[in-house]
């Protein structure tokens, strides 16, 4: 029973595997390299969310009396 299991799931692998090649599958990437580059707009929104996430924990815990804030 776990043989045709095993035989079975092989079958549907290599007919999904010839479904994709027919369909122009390649196995590569088509990327010109540049679109996985971190830009300063990535960085500084990165920062911003960090920033912004740590100041919402410092008052959530008390850390900043809201009497301070609020003048």
């Amino acid at each position: 029973m776990l043989a045709m299991l095993f035989l079975r799931s092989y079958e549907r692998a290599e007919r999904v595997y010839f479904a994709m090649l027919s369909r122009g599958y390649t196995g590569q990437y088509k990327c010109c390299g540049h679109c996985h580059r971190i830009k300063k707009l990535d960085l500084s929104f990165g920062a911003g969310m960090i920033t912004a996430s740590w100041a919402i924990k410092i008052i959530d815990m008390g850390g900043i009396p809201w009497s301070l804030l609020l003048k």
